[in-house]
């Protein structure tokens, strides 16, 4: 097996009569094309490798032997968003084979072999880094990079879902009409049409069944390309509601694509309206059409608003007078929040990484209602 399309249905070998070891010795094979030091690895075709129930299947495997999984691949696959996203969630890697060798296909910094890729330590310096990836291929396309977290009582009954209906709502009304019609899986491709309903359904069978998580794949539609992760979380009292992913705004150099941007601040105020919201970062960047990762760098992020909510705004003590006065943050989420609108020097708004530094933003922890991988993208973007 050398093709990750290729790999089988999760099914465990017939033959009762195995050891317990030589049982878990095949259904290892079943989905590994090597092992080693501890590495489960699985190779890529060339194009874009989706998140598909073959890789769910071969996350959840490799995770359960205790192994790294790690996607092996050449210079001309690509992956997509949530791929990138659930192959991270599994503390995986993601090694790409060059001419001069092997690099991180997340950070571009040289590795001796496939196996480190799973350290996502980032280049120290430039001769650290395969020069390769500093190449700006398909970067024409304008990307919305949303991440935001709601927070709701566990035994209030709310549909899940409600912070991608209000960013639909905001997406549409930015691009001056209608959304177009969401769909929601499992797995990717996402064909279900949007349905908050059977989402709830979904969500209350895997809590019968005592999954901590229910994940989802979410697409836009033609008129408003997305491509979006929503994860419940369950927990004795909160619900955690997580929403990471891209939104496609156009082409570089299109006329619509100055309105799309200026309306980020009211769709930062239309997801502010969400029950139970604790944080939210959108930024922009120059990505490619498909909304996939290529394996090169892209464009610089570029922090355009954040959104804190009464948890992180009272467990960082930041006082909103001086928000207001050193940021120009408003109130927001009836009074109990703040909103800080980002941009570069020229604008007279802050950088981010001024804000990040002044609020002591690294002092955030889970129950103030951001996650590790949020605090993460924070300090990522912060460098910019």
């Amino acid at each position: 097996m050398s093709e990750s399309s290729r790999t089988p249905p999760l099914t465990s070998p017939k033959a009762p009569t195995r050891a317990p070891e030589a049982i878990e010795r095949a259904l290892a094979d079943l989905v590994t094309d090597q092992r080693v030091g501890g590495m489960a690895a699985t190779r890529a075709a060339p194009g874009t490798l989706w998140f598909t129930p073959d890789q769910l299947a071969f996350l959840r495997q490799a995770t359960a032997r205790g192994s790294r999984p790690v996607v092996i691949s050449g210079e001309s696959t690509e992956l997509s968003g949530p791929m990138a996203q659930a192959l991270q969630y599994h503390a995986g890697g993601w090694a790409v084979r060059e001419a001069g060798g092997w690099r991180n296909g997340f950070t571009g910094r040289r590795i001796a072999a496939p196996q480190a890729a799973v350290d996502q330590a980032r280049a120290a310096d430039l001769n650290d880094l395969s020069l390769s990836f500093l190449r700006h291929g398909r970067s024409d396309y304008a990307q919305l990079m949303v991440c935001a977290t709601a927070r709701r009582p566990a035994d209030r009954p709310v549909l899940p879902g409600e912070t991608v209906e209000l960013l639909m709502a905001a997406v549409g009304a930015a691009g001056g009409g209608d959304s177009g019609a969401w769909a929601f899986s499992r797995t990717e491709p996402a064909r279900r049409p949007w349905d908050a309903a059977e989402l709830a359904w979904l969500c209350e069978r895997d809590q019968a069944a005592g999954a901590p998580l229910s994940a989802f794949v979410v697409s836009g539609s033609p008129a408003a390309p997305a491509s979006l992760t929503l994860v419940l979380q369950h927990q004795a009292e909160f619900t955690f509601e997580h929403v990471t992913g891209l939104v496609g705004l156009g082409r570089l150099g299109d006329p619509s694509l100055k309105r799309k941007l200026a309306a980020v601040d009211q769709m930062m105020e239309t997801l502010s309206r969400a029950s139970g919201i604790t944080f939210a970062l959108v930024m922009v960047r120059a990505g490619n059409e498909a909304l996939t990762r290529p394996p090169i760098l892209p464009s610089a992020p570029i922090p355009l608003s954040i959104l804190l909510g009464d948890e992180l705004v009272d467990g960082l003590g930041i006082d909103p007078r001086w928000a207001l006065r050193e940021f120009q943050a408003s109130p927001a989420l009836g009074g109990r929040g703040l909103m800080v609108p980002l941009d570069s020097a020229a604008s007279g708004r802050p950088h981010l990484a001024e804000f990040f530094k002044s609020a002591d933003l690294d002092r955030a922890v889970p129950r103030m209602g951001i996650s590790p991988q949020q605090l993460q993208r924070l300090h990522y973007a912060a460098r910019y």
